[in-house]
């Protein structure tokens, strides 16, 4: 398989294009909600799939309709990832800070690559 065809990111799940950005949004959401459930979150995110998503929140007792309400909020309007309030708190932050690219982990030098064919 290509690279575009699927792509296991950091071995977590196959999730692309819109999906993603609702995935990044729910992050948030969570750590919005409870910051403590949002690092339970990640942990078991670790050996997720894509399917596995809504075990996850009935285990570590996330409120599914709060964090869905929460991510339909941050959309002004038609749903949209170039109009999202989240989105767009999350990029001016970043770029308070100078931060232009995610940050990336160097071994001897060379960049590491979480991106696994499958």
């Amino acid at each position: 398989m290509t690279r575009s065809s699927s792509i296991i990111y950091l071995g977590l799940s196959t999730l692309k294009g819109k999906d993603i950005i609702i995935q990044g949004l729910k992050e948030i959401c969570i750590y919005q909600t409870s910051a403590n459930k949002w690092w339970e979150y990640q942990l078991e995110l670790a050996a997720c799939n894509r399917t596995c998503f809504a075990d996850i929140e009935a285990k570590i007792q996330l409120d599914p309709e709060k964090i869905n309400e929460c991510v339909l909020k941050s959309f002004e309007g038609k749903i949209d990832v170039y109009d999202n309030t989240l989105l767009r708190r999350e990029k001016e932050k970043a770029q308070s800070f100078s931060i232009d690219h995610p940050p990336k982990l160097l071994i001897n030098k060379d960049p590491f690559s979480s991106l696994v064919n499958k």
